[in-house]
């Protein structure tokens, strides 16, 4: 692990939205991370309190 990022927020969806806004600014230089993944996660599957597991699939991180 290089970095943990973790937000606060009144409620759930501010914090999704600020969660958003903090991959979005998120800079790793030098190696390759998941950052991509993580926000197009956030990006589809929180707008639903119910994620399924199928988002992460193998097959489903084949374009990040």
């Amino acid at each position: 692990m290089i970095a943990k990022l973790i937000v606060h927020a009144k409620d759930r969806n501010s914090a999704i939205e600020r969660m958003r806004d903090a991959l979005n600014g998120f800079v790793i230089r030098g190696i390759s991370s998941n950052i991509p993944f993580q926000a197009a996660l956030m990006q589809q599957s929180v707008s639903s309190p119910a994620i399924s597991t199928q988002v992460s699939s193998p097959k489903s991180t084949d374009r990040f």
